[in-house]
């Protein structure tokens, strides 16, 4: 994989309580490899080649209602950008690309392009991906909605959960409300102010989504850091679900 990128995740299935864990190999073309754990013993190491591109960034989110995780990635090498779903003993998704223009054609080290994250409203469940969309790099929220299958709709760009960046995205993350599993946080930095932002997303019981600004109609710090390494970190209080 490459160095100083986040080549790899990993995450716990919410029901069984195993471990998947995913890394990507950029020196190869079916660069998503995988492995569990569970009862106490590793399986086999295996290639999941509905994945098959020069990877250099990974981000996996466990469904906690479910054995299910959904894992993206994008390398700099294609900018190409897929996803996979685990469903607990076996991967879901297509041979498809999402977004041919995920990253930059110029790797950076410490930066991450994408997240992702589950909703729950209701009977309904989606996973989320929210990424960089080079061409063209807008002022926008780009994202894509994942069924519990694989398959994945490319939404379109949301521009009014303002501020938004300016350029493309340096660093994100997203937190599902561990109460409230309708809803998530999207905090992300830009790669031309090194601004950071915060943005909210529910879903309802219909499958419908709304975003929304979380950072009171300016910018949560305006470029506290370099965006050569992830400048920020977040989590909920429990106590009272902020």
């Amino acid at each position: 994989g490459a160095v100083d990128a986040e080549s790899f995740d990993l995450a716990y299935e919410s029901l069984s309580g195993d471990l998947l864990v995913v890394w990507a190999n950029d020196a190869i073309a079916s660069g998503i490899y995988y492995n569990t754990f569970s009862a106490g013993a590793w399986g086999t190491t295996a290639q999941y080649t509905n994945m098959n591109e020069a990877f250099e960034h990974v981000d996996c989110a466990s469904d906690p209602l479910s054995d299910k995780i959904i894992c993206a990635a994008v390398g700099t090498a294609t900018q190409d950008m897929r996803v996979g779903v685990w469903d607990g003993a076996a991967w879901q998704g297509t041979n498809t690309d999402i977004d041919t223009s995920a990253a930059p054609a110029t790797f950076v080290a410490g930066r991450k392009y994408l997240s992702v994250g589950w909703l729950n409203a209701g009977a309904t469940k989606k996973g989320i991906i929210v990424y960089n969309d080079n061409n063209p790099v807008t002022a926008a929220i780009n994202w894509v909605v994942v069924n519990e299958n694989g398959t994945f709709a490319v939404q379109t760009d949301n521009t009014a959960a303002t501020p938004m960046p300016v350029g493309g995205i340096a660093y994100s993350d997203i937190i599902v409300n561990p109460i409230d599993k309708d809803s998530l946080l999207y905090i992300f930095q830009d790669t031309t102010n090194l601004d950071i932002f915060a943005k909210r997303l529910i879903m309802d019981s219909a499958g419908v989504f709304t975003w929304s600004d979380a950072n009171g109609g300016a910018v949560i710090t305006a470029a506290p850091t370099t965006a050569a390494s992830e400048a920020f970190h977040f989590a909920y209080d429990l106590r009272d679900n902020t």
